[in-house]
C-alpha cells in the first residue's frame, strides 16, 4: 500500500510471507503500548489445535499476520510486534517444550544433540553470542541475564522474568507426573498423594512451586500446558522431532512491517483479530500511554497491565458482561488518578467516559 504527496509515493508498509523459523530467528521486543500477554489455556489451545490438525494432514499451516515495527540501522537492530505476541509465544514454548522432552528420552547421539542445539536458536541465544546493540538493548532492563536469552522480550517484567527462567532449566510440572495423570513421580517411580507429590518433587528435584505465587505472569502455565500436549500427543522420540521439524519449515505468517511506530498504532484493532477480544479500555491503550512523557510510559504501563490483568482475572469463566462492566469502572479510576495530565487531548478521555 502506498500514500501520495505532491506526486510522490510514500510507502507506509510492506507486507510479505514469511516462515516461522525465520522470524523466531530475530531477537524482538513488545512495545510499553502494546497490552501485555493474558491469554488463557483456551487461547493457548487454539493454535496448538491447528498446528497439530496441520501436522497429521501434512499441509502447510499459515497463522495469519503479524504487526512488527521496524527501525533498525546498520548499527541498531531494533524490531518491535505490536501484534502477534500470543501466537508467537505459544509457538516459541512448543520448540522449547519439543527440546525438553527430547533429552528425556535415552540414549541421545550427536545427531539428536545437534538437533537440539538447532531447535533453540529459534528461542534464545547464548549472551555471549549477542552483538553489541543487543547488548545494549538488553542492558536497559533491569533484570540481570547470563546464559541464554529469550528471543522474546516483553513489556512486562514479570513476562520477561519468566520466560528467563524457562529457557535457562525451568521444567513444567508434567516433566515428574506420570503419564497417566496420577501424582505419581516419572523420575523416581513413586506414588504420592498430590500435597505429598509437590513436597517430594520440590525438595528432590528442586521444582519451585512458589513461581505461580509470586508471579503474575502466564508464561508458567502456559508452558506447562505446551508441554503437556506434547509430551501426551507426540509421545515417541522421532514424533516429537517431526513436529519440531514441521514448526519450523511448515508454519509460516504474513509479517506486515511499518517504519514507524504512529502506523503500527492505526493497524492494531484491524489486525488484532485472533488474540484476546478487545474491549473499549484495551483499544484506547496505546493512544494514551504514547501521548505521555518517555519517563512515564513505563511506569504507566505497568499501572494498567497490573489493574487489568487483575480485573481479567476476576472471572475465569470468561468475558461477561459483569467483568467488563466492573473492569470498565476500574479503567476509569485507573485514568482519573494517574494521568490527568492528558485528560482532554484529542478528546480521548471524555469518549472513554461517555
Amino acid at each position: 500500500m502506498v500514500a501520495t504527496t505532491r506526486g510522490t509515493f510514500v510507502r507506509l508498509y510492506t507486507s510479505r510471507e514469511i516462515q516461522l523459523s525465520e522470524f523466531l530467528r530475530r531477537h524482538i521486543t513488545l512495545p510499553l503500548e502494546q497490552r501485555r500477554l493474558l491469554w488463557e489455556n483456551e487461547n493457548t489451545e487454539s493454535i496448538t489445535e491447528q498446528i497439530e490438525e496441520a501436522f497429521r494432514a501434512k499441509n502447510f499451516l499459515h497463522l495469519g499476520q503479524i504487526l512488527v515495527c521496524d527501525r533498525s540501522t546498520a548499527d541498531d537492530i531494533t524490531r518491535s510486534l505490536w501484534d502477534g505476541q500470543g501466537r508467537m509465544s505459544v509457538l516459541s514454548l512448543a520448540l522449547q517444550a519439543a527440546c525438553i522432552r527430547f533429552t528425556e528420552f535415552p540414549e541421545l547421539d550427536n545427531t539428536d544433540i545437534k538437533r537440539i542445539c538447532k531447535w533453540e536458536t529459534y528461542v534464545c541465544n547464548d549472551i555471549d553470542m549477542l552483538d553489541e546493540s543487543q547488548k545494549d538493548r538488553l542492558a536497559k532492563f533491569p533484570e540481570q541475564y547470563d546464559g541464554r536469552v529469550p528471543m522474546i522480550l516483553y513489556n512486562h517484567k514479570d513476562d520477561r522474568e519468566a520466560m528467563k527462567d524457562i529457557m535457562n532449566g525451568y521444567h513444567p510440572i508434567r516433566c515428574f507426573q506420570a503419564m497417566s495423570g496420577k501424582y505419581d513421580c516419572e523420575k523416581c517411580n513413586q506414588a504420592f498423594v498430590k500435597k505429598d507429590f509437590m513436597v517430594h518433587i520440590e525438595k528432590e528435584h528442586e521444582y519451585k512451586n512458589d513461581r505461580y505465587e509470586k508471579t503474575t505472569s502466564k508464561l508458567y502455565k502456559m508452558m506447562d500446558h505446551v508441554y503437556g500436549w506434547v509430551r501426551t500427543n507426540f509421545p515417541e522420540k522421532k514424533d516429537v522431532q517431526l513436529l519440531a521439524e514441521y514448526i519450523t519449515t511448515n508454519v509460516d505468517i504474513t509479517e506486515v512491517v511499518c517504519l514507524d511506530e504512529s502506523e503500527c498504532r492505526r493497524k492494531m484493532a484491524a489486525l488484532n483479530t485472533t488474540g484476546l477480544q478487545m474491549e473499549d479500555f484495551a483499544l484506547i491503550r496505546c493512544d494514551i500511554i504514547s501521548t505521555l512523557p518517555k519517563a512515564r510510559c513505563e511506569s504507566m504501563a505497568k499501572i494498567w497491565d497490573d489493574v487489568y490483568g487483575t480485573t481479567m482475572r476476576c472471572d475465569p469463566k470468561g468475558y461477561n458482561g459483569k467483568k467488563v462492566s466492573f473492569g470498565k469502572n476500574i479503567m476509569q479510576a485507573a485514568l482519573r488518578l494517574y494521568i490527568k495530565d492528558i485528560t482532554n487531548r484529542d478528546g480521548i478521555y471524555d469518549q472513554f467516559k461517555s
